[in-house]
């Protein structure tokens, strides 16, 4: 006898299942945005408050289905952290600053604005990857 699980459509990939700009509360309290197909921690009421976010409009996770959402946003997404104007893109490997040549390799004209500290966090994933 053989068992198996047929899908009628191919697996949903993490931007599909959490698009852009959600806010995600995990069991624990922590929130969330996600970015890129990626979460980034928003650390305070502060930081919530600067993105211009809203707490009241956040989706519940389970600590396992957060696991299961990358921490690196997917290549050709543009960012900058709230409290600066310098705007990144996630290369191949890397998080370049924004000029003429890696602005090609941008997803589109938007660019995130991401908690402060979301660029070292993400040079960190990087650093591991390497």
């Amino acid at each position: 006898m053989t068992c198996a699980y047929h899908h009628d459509t191919e697996p949903k990939t993490s931007r599909e299942v959490w698009p852009d700009g959600v806010i995600l509360q995990d069991t624990t309290g922590g929130l969330w945005l996600v970015v890129g197909g990626a979460r980034l921690a928003i650390r305070d009421q502060a930081t919530l408050d600067a993105l211009g976010l809203d707490a009241t409009e956040v989706e519940p996770i389970s600590l396992f289905s957060l696991s299961l959402i990358g921490r690196l946003p997917h290549r050709g997404t543009t960012l900058r952290e709230v409290s600066s104007n310098e705007v990144f893109v996630v290369t191949e490997g890397a998080l370049a600053p924004l000029t003429e040549e890696t602005a090609a390799q941008g997803r589109d004209a938007r660019i995130a604005v991401v908690p402060d500290g979301s660029l070292s966090a993400i040079r960190a994933v990087l650093g591991c990857l390497l």
